[in-house]
């Protein structure tokens, strides 16, 4: 009898020693978890801070770069018709297009929009000019416009006051404006076509702007250098019409 109350209690005893084994055991695999739990977190927590730092100073760079072309960035604005709008070839084609490569060594910064429709006459230039100042601030501006006027026969007075209201608006908003003269055919009369030659020229000194050689020096007089219509020159006429206006344009921006 005595022996089996000793063994009972030595029963009871590894029992409740197991049990107190396997309660430590649990408090001690808990605190375990607790610890990589935290050491997990610490190590995703640095994962995360060098993430955000590396992915910060990339942004960083990259805002940096854009924000830097910007501040530096130089409009110039083409406003024209037809004969800037590259009527009858691609834009690539073109004096603007030719223009822009051909300065981009030397004003990197320098950004042209081609803003040139065919058919554009003065007025319809002066209407769409303050948008066209406010989306771009151009710090040049070239105006070769009036052609599409005299072709139909408006009145000079009206050419010349459109012509004006360009460049003042164009000078207003801090730009430097190019006049680029244009001639119409001769069978408008001698009067007339005298008096349009001479509008680019009094418009360009009452305005204090730059007046450019003709555009088509060399190329209106030469029929190989003219497309069919005889209005319009042809892609080999771009190099030349290039070679008229580029001295104006480069001289217009070192002067800046």
């Amino acid at each position: 009898m005595i022996m089996q109350h000793a063994l009972f209690g030595l029963i009871r005893n590894s029992l409740i020693l197991g049990c107190l084994l396997l309660a430590a055991f649990a408090v001690n695999v808990h605190a375990n978890q607790q610890a990589n739990q935290q050491a997990n977190q610490q190590a995703d927590q640095q994962v995360g801070q060098k993430v955000g730092q590396q992915v910060g100073q990339q942004v960083g760079q990259q805002v940096g770069q854009q924000v830097g072309q910007q501040v530096g960035q130089q409009n110039m604005l083409v406003l024209g018709d037809s004969i800037s709008a590259a009527y009858g070839m691609s834009l690539q084609q073109g004096w603007v297009a030719q223009l822009s490569d051909e300065l981009r060594e030397q004003y990197p910064a320098l950004n042209i929009v081609n803003a040139s429709i065919s058919g554009e006459t003065t007025a319809g230039g002066l209407r769409r000019l303050p948008a066209l100042l406010a989306e771009h601030n151009p710090s040049v501006v070239i105006i070769e416009l009036g052609a599409n006027d005299g072709l139909r026969g408006y009145p000079l007075q009206t050419l010349r006051k459109n012509l004006t209201a360009l460049t003042v608006m164009a000078q207003n908003n801090g730009a430097k404006v190019i006049l680029v003269p244009m001639e119409i055919p001769p069978n408008y009369g001698s009067r007339y076509t005298a008096g349009f030659r001479d509008s680019f020229r009094e418009v360009a000194k009452e305005t204090n702007s730059v007046l450019a050689p003709f555009l088509l020096d060399g190329v209106a007089t030469n029929p190989a250098l003219m497309q069919d219509d005889g209005l319009h020159p042809t892609v080999e006429a771009q190099p030349l019409m290039l070679a008229n206006i580029l001295p104006t344009v480069t001289a217009t921006l070192a002067d800046q």
